[in-house]
């Protein structure tokens, strides 16, 4: 999804995208790039599912995934 659609639905302010890195045109808003596709290889992305909240402080350069039960 590009950051194009995220702005145009009105979700700018409350809406992060995270990508691997491949951005093609501009890019608007949060944008979290070169998260490594570690979720290929089973690691930590790999739990993230629909509806998962994931906490981002880009202060402290972290990324905490809330799981729901």
């Amino acid at each position: 999804m590009p950051t194009s659609a995220v702005m145009g639905k009105g979700l700018g302010k409350d809406v992060a995208l995270i990508t691997d890195g491949r951005f093609s045109g501009g890019s608007h808003g949060f944008v979290v790039g070169h998260i490594s596709p570690e979720a290929f290889v089973g690691g930590p992305l790999a739990a993230v599912k629909n509806g998962d909240l994931i906490e981002i402080d880009s202060v402290k350069k972290n990324l905490n995934l809330k799981i729901k039960n």
